[in-house]
């Protein structure tokens, strides 16, 4: 599995250079040691959502891993992930329910739905009315410098996937989404993202008033209900992934309302249609408008609003 791949790749830089504070590695030896142990999916084999996936070799001497772009990525002595805090409030939340619910339950989808439902509304703005945009998930590319144990790496052009983000007239909301729920996180998914969007404003393509503000959001799917934890979170220094900090947290349980279904139904038999085609759709449209309205009329009078309406359709009609 990827795990040994992993480790046999840092075994071998470990044992030569004992103790270093980080080690280079690319895609070239990722494959090698691929094929030995006959992992497929070798573009995987770096990622690990949580400390706990990670090969227990790294978690015992204290590293984890970095990409670097362009195939480049580095073990790394230090904090590379973060622990979840308490949760601070939890508030039940009823919504209408979406047939795409049953559908899809992806990380762009929960960013989808968290705006549907104005959950995003409330947790940023504390107002379910703001107004906001919604973008969908994309790659794209960066640069950016970080700081380790006094060393500097520098990532270049790396490609990051973004859940999504939010936008409103003064603000952008980065986020990412897990439906998978941990104890903990990496910390260089929130980093990659917060500062793709932190080099657009210093190249003035995102105004310099404008707020950025990072979310991380893990949808919990339960049989009747889901359980939307956010997480909103800064860096004290954005050349230091050990630098990150909470800045409040809130968990959205959501209950799903069926939409009303409708009692009565038309007849939509072709019996309507005995007479002839046009006659017996106008028939069919306008019994249908009325249905809905019978109690208002009596019987006697249905039928005569009906066989005027029809008549006025047919002196349009022809």
């Amino acid at each position: 599995n990827k795990r040994l791949v992993i480790a046999n790749i840092f075994n071998k830089l470990f044992s030569k250079k004992p103790n270093q504070n980080y080690y280079t590695f690319d895609n070239d030896m990722v494959k090698e040691e691929s094929l030995k142990v006959k992992f497929s999916n070798q573009f995987d084999a770096t990622k690990f959502d949580s400390m706990k996936l990670l090969p227990p070799v790294l978690r015992e001497k204290g590293y984890f891993i970095i990409h670097l772009g362009k195939g480049e990525h580095a073990f790394v002595k230090g904090t590379g992930y973060h622990v979840f805090e308490p949760i601070q409030e939890a508030v039940k939340w009823s919504i209408k329910n979406s047939i795409f619910n049953k559908i899809g339950r992806s990380e762009a989808s929960t960013v989808s739905d968290t705006y549907n439902t104005k959950i995003i509304h409330d947790f940023i703005f504390g107002d379910i009315k703001k107004e906001l945009f919604v973008h969908t998930a994309r790659r794209s590319k960066t640069s950016f410098d970080l700081v380790f144990n006094g060393d500097t790496l520098h990532a270049d052009k790396l490609q990051i996937e973004i859940d999504g983000f939010y936008e409103s007239e003064d603000t952008i909301i980065c986020v990412e989404a897990k439906n998978i729920d941990h104890d903990d996180f990496e910390i260089r998914q929130v980093h990659s993202t917060m500062i793709h969007f932190y080099n657009f404003q210093k190249e003035d393509i995102i105004p310099k008033n404008y707020k950025i503000r990072f979310l991380f959001i893990v949808r919990v799917i339960g049989k009747n209900e889901d359980s939307f934890r956010i997480y909103e979170y800064k860096f004290d220094d954005i050349k230091r992934l050990d630098s990150i900090k909470l800045i409040k947290n809130k968990q959205y349980n959501v209950s799903m309302i069926s939409y009303p279904v409708l009692k009565k139904k038309v007849d939509l038999s072709f019996s309507y249609f005995s007479s002839s085609s046009i006659n017996g759709l106008i028939h069919l449209c306008i019994s249908s408008i009325f249905l809905n309205f019978g109690n208002l009329f009596s019987s006697k009078n249905l039928h005569i609003r009906l066989d005027s309406a029809k008549a006025s359709l047919r002196g349009f009609v022809y």
